[in-house]
């Protein structure tokens, strides 16, 4: 798997759950907002293209994982994504 390909599930994966987690008040919207921001970032930063050209690669990544899917490789991913995808 390419870089690319590997931003592009960690933005879509830690998105989703945050989005997850505050729908189950595990957090607040602002904690989510800072994580989608951090999401965006890994798009701007690490793929390639135009904004709707990573719009399009990040729908791709949802069609291919369910819910459970997703929260399963956040839990078992999150903190690589963290790593790989740093702020820089």
């Amino acid at each position: 798997v390419g870089e690319e390909a590997e931003a592009l599930k960690c933005a879509y994966i830690i998105s989703q759950t945050a989005a997850v987690m505050e729908r189950a008040e595990i957090i607040g919207t602002r904690d989510k907002e800072f994580v989608l921001l951090y999401a965006g970032y890994i798009l701007q930063i690490y793929v390639s293209g135009t904004e709707n050209q990573k719009l399009l690669a990040l729908k791709a990544v949802a069609d291919r994982r369910d819910l459970e899917q997703t929260l399963d490789e956040f839990e078992a991913q999150s903190d690589y994504c963290r790593k790989r995808f740093p702020i820089r």
